[in-house]
């Protein structure tokens, strides 16, 4: 069995690159994916949704959070 292995590495080698292949369509057609009950909008492309939202980074989401959980705790004191 070892030398029928060694004499098609060819065969691995193509089986690899449609594996790899599959992954990357499966990968980014999930991100392209509109979300469950929401319909896509015609010529509407992800750029036209990002523009109606807020470009907000990490950092100020976290900011803001902190100081919403910092007057919550003040306020009940």
């Amino acid at each position: 069995m070892a030398g029928m292995v060694a004499q098609q590495v060819w065969l691995s080698v193509v089986g690899f690159l449609v594996m790899l292949g599959c992954a990357v369509l499966a990968v980014t057609g999930w991100r392209k994916a509109p979300k469950p009950g929401e319909q896509p909008a015609a010529g509407a492309g992800p750029q036209a949704r990002r523009q109606g939202r807020q470009k907000r980074s990490m950092m100020d989401r976290i900011d803001e959070r902190w100081q919403r959980r910092r007057d919550e705790q003040q306020g009940g004191q």
